[in-house]
């Protein structure tokens, strides 16, 4: 058999997501912006889930940084098991 075939993806750990979008919300909005604040606030309550809708919505349209490839893969992932 193929050992690739039984390769399982690494799931992320809830302090991994959390720093993961921690990363990505402070590279799309300004420092001081109510929206990252709230956000931050969220991220550092772990009783609640993390906020990666909330985080995505947040960010302005028109962004001045395009997601990177690596940020849409964690993204992703965070989609996935955040929902």
């Amino acid at each position: 058999m193929n050992p690739l075939f039984y390769r399982v993806k690494k799931m992320m750990t809830d302090s991994e997501a959390r720093v993961a979008i921690r990363e990505i919300i402070s590279r799309h909005l300004e420092e001081g912006d109510a929206k990252r604040i709230h956000l931050e606030k969220l991220l550092d309550d772990p009783k609640r889930s993390i906020p990666i809708r909330g985080a995505l919505e947040s960010f302005p349209k028109k962004d001045k940084h395009p997601y990177t490839e690596k940020e849409l893969k964690v993204i992703q992932d965070l989609l996935y098991l955040y929902g």
